[in-house]
C-alpha cells in the first residue's frame, strides 16, 4: 500500500483540527504541513513507523525454494562444509568474484575440494574443504551463470566480511566476531547510487497479517517496495548478514549477496540479481548455498 504526501498532509490536517488549531474570536492560528508534521512526531511514532506497521504479508515467494531447484549454481570457499552441503567435484571449473587491485573482476577457476578430519566433534567426522586454483580467494563461485561480456564489474558498492573471511581471519580482534559482520538489525539503512538511480536496502519493524511483531528486509527505488526477508522479533534480533552489493550481471542496477537468517543451525548464502526481477519487482533470488551446523 502507497502512502502519499497528499494522503498525509489530509490525514495531519484531519488530526490536528481540534487539537492543533486552537481558534480564539480575534485570531486563527494556521500551520504549514512541516509544522503539523513536527508536532505529530512529538506526540506518536514518526510518520515512517505509522507506515510500516500496517499488516504486510509475511511469506516471501523466494523462500519456498531451495537450493537444489535454482538454475545458478553458488559456492564459497571454505573448510568444515558437511558433504550434503557440498554440491560440487574436485576439479570442476566454476567461475568466481575476484578482488584484485580495488577492481572486481568475473573469472573461471577450477575448484580444490579435500576431505579434513572436524577433530572438534568427539564422532570425528569428516568434512569438505573448498578452495580454487586461483591465488586470490573469490568472494563467492557461480556455476551455469552467463557473465556479460566484460568480465570486470566496474560497480562495486559495496563488501562486507562473510564467515569463511572470518574463519580466516589472522588477526584476534578485541570484539566478537560477529561485530565484524554487517548485520541486517532493525538499525540498517542504506542507499546505493547507480546509473543516476537510487536503492534503499533497509530493515523495518513492522507487524504481520497475524499481528506478530516482525523485522523486514526491505528493497526501494522509485516508489518499488519489495520485501525480502521477514523474521518474529522473538526469533533474532537481526535478518542476516550483508556480504557484497554490485553490477554482477551489468544492467546498471545493484544485485546484491547475503546471508538471510531461517534457523540458528542454518547459514543461507543467497544472491539476488536485478536482471532477473519480475514485473514489478527490484530482484529476485537466483543462487543459495545452504550449510547446517552440526550443533
Amino acid at each position: 500500500m502507497k502512502i502519499t504526501k497528499t494522503f498525509i498532509s489530509i490525514f495531519l490536517v484531519t488530526f490536528l483540527i481540534g487539537f492543533v488549531l486552537v481558534p480564539t474570536p480575534k485570531k486563527e492560528t494556521i500551520i504549514s504541513f512541516e509544522e503539523a508534521t513536527a508536532i505529530l512526531q512529538k506526540m506518536s511514532p514518526p510518520i515512517e513507523t505509522l507506515i510500516i506497521n500496517l499488516p504486510i504479508e509475511d511469506k516471501v515467494e523466494w523462500f519456498e525454494n531451495d537450493e537444489s531447484k535454482f538454475k545458478i549454481k553458488l559456492l564459497e570457499t571454505g573448510e568444515d562444509f558437511n558433504d550434503e552441503d557440498v554440491i560440487a567435484k574436485n576439479g570442476e571449473t566454476w567461475l568466481g568474484l575476484f578482488k584484485e587491485n580495488n577492481y572486481y573482476f568475473l573469472r573461471p577457476t577450477k575448484l580444490k575440494i579435500s576431505r579434513t578430519r572436524d577433530d572438534a566433534n568427539h564422532n570425528y567426522r569428516m568434512k569438505k574443504s573448498i578452495e580454487v586454483s586461483n591465488k586470490t580467494k573469490p568472494i563467492f563461485l557461480l556455476k551455469n551463470f552467463t557473465p556479460p561480456k566484460e568480465n570486470k564489474i566496474t560497480t562495486t558498492l559495496f563488501q562486507g566480511m562473510t564467515w569463511s573471511d572470518i574463519l580466516e581471519y589472522k588477526e584476534q580482534p578485541d570484539f566478537n566476531s560477529y561485530e565484524m559482520l554487517t548485520k541486517l538489525n532493525k538499525d540498517f539503512n542504506e542507499n546505493y547510487k547507480i546509473s543516476g538511480r537510487e536503492f534503499t536496502l533497509k530493515v523495518i519493524e513492522a507487524k504481520n497479517q497475524h499481528n506478530v511483531e516482525i523485522l523486514a528486509l526491505i528493497l526501494e527505488s522509485d516508489g518499488t517496495r519489495q520485501i525480502l526477508h521477514t523474521m518474529s522479533k522473538k526469533e533474532s534480533s537481526d535478518l542476516g548478514n550483508l556480504y557484497w552489493v554490485g553490477d554482477l550481471d551489468s544492467d546498471g542496477k545493484p544485485d546484491f549477496y547475503l546471508d538471510l537468517h531461517e534457523n540458528d543451525n542454518i547459514l543461507e548464502r543467497t544472491l539476488f540479481l536485478s536482471s532477473k526481477a519480475e514485473n514489478g519487482k527490484l530482484i529476485k533470488a537466483v543462487a543459495s548455498f545452504v550449510t547446517y551446523s552440526n550443533c
